[in-house]
């Protein structure tokens, strides 16, 4: 599914007026759910999953032709499912 499909979906469902308005809520989630994750570095939601920004060390690469380098450490953010959320989807 694309984002305007989503959109529409979404539109349908809330009721709301325009796909601009859809948007802008949308918007507004994301730009919340962020800003939340860098302060906190964990979002639980109940019976849905967790998100969680992880650290990766920088590691080791050996290349025949290029020899030894390292990479440069960066951050991840890993999604663990909740039961309801895995049940949902495997009921189908």
């Amino acid at each position: 599914m694309k984002e305007m499909e989503f959109l529409k979906l979404y539109k349908e469902k809330r009721g709301l007026k325009s796909l601009a308005e859809a948007k802008k809520r949308m918007d507004i989630f994301w730009d919340s759910f962020f800003e939340a994750l860098e302060t906190e570095k964990e979002i639980k939601f109940k019976d849905w999953g967790a998100f969680e920004i992880k650290d990766v060390a920088s590691r080791k690469v050996v290349s025949p032709k290029g020899g030894v380098s390292y990479t440069k450490p960066k951050k991840k953010l890993k999604f663990k499912t909740g039961l309801k959320f895995r049940d949902s989807i495997n009921e189908n």
